[in-house]
Order: structure tokens, then C-alpha cells, then sequence
């Protein structure tokens, strides 16, 4: 009897944690998703300017390629971003600025979603 009252509420555990995933609107950043229009990053060309080249990084010389993962919603407004892979000081100074990120509107099945996004970023010497 114990066993099976055990085993009952492992599976109620299992179908709660099942439910709770699918209840949220917010896509894996593993996912592939498909939508009917890519989003058009909208300001980047000010974002790349006003990160320029960090002071700190070109007194350390620093250069690198940094590809943010970046969750925008329906709006096409940043919502958060997973972090990047490079040198620490340089992805300090680009993520002080992807909150300012904006996307034109991703419509999937006919309506916004919210939608990762890979930011890409080069800081490098001019």
C-alpha cells in the first residue's frame, strides 16, 4: 500500500513538473523555432556605437567575437541573455548595453511570440 500511495505521488510530481513547463510562454533557448518572418535587429548600429571600443579593453588590447543569446518578447524588446562565451571585461561592457537591444516583431502562426535571438558582437582594434 505504502508503494503504491509512493508511487502515486512521484507521478503526480512528474505530470506537475509537465504541466508547469508547458504553462510558461517562454521559448527554450535550445529550442528551434520557426516564424514567418526573421526579426530585424532594429538599433544595433547605435548599441555598436555607443560600446565602441572600451577604454579598458584597449589598454589590455583585447579583441574578440561575442555572440549573445538574447530572449526578446513580443514587442521585440530584450527580456534577457544568456551569457556569452570570450573575454570577461569584454562581455562586462556589451552587456551593460543589451537591455537597449530591439527587434522588429517575430510573428509565428500569425502572432507575436517571443523569440531568441543571437546577437553578435566584434570589439576589435581600429
Amino acid at each position: 500500500m505504502i508503494k503504491r500511495v509512493f508511487c502515486l505521488l512521484l507521478l503526480l510530481s512528474a505530470l506537475m513538473t509537465v504541466l508547469s513547463a508547458q504553462t510558461t510562454d517562454e521559448p527554450s533557448p535550445s529550442a528551434i523555432l520557426t516564424c514567418s518572418k526573421q526579426p530585424k535587429q532594429i538599433n544595433m548600429a547605435d548599441i555598436r556605437k555607443l560600446i565602441g571600443y572600451p577604454t579598458i579593453a584597449q589598454e589590455m588590447n583585447l579583441e574578440g567575437n561575442i555572440v549573445f543569446r538574447v530572449l526578446i518578447d513580443e514587442d521585440g524588446c530584450y527580456l534577457k541573455h544568456l551569457r556569452a562565451n570570450g573575454h570577461p571585461i569584454l562581455i562586462k561592457e556589451i552587456e551593460k548595453y543589451l537591455p537597449e537591444v530591439r527587434f522588429e516583431t517575430v510573428i509565428q502562426n500569425g502572432k507575436p511570440v517571443k523569440f531568441w535571438v543571437n546577437v553578435p558582437f566584434t570589439i576589435c582594434l581600429q
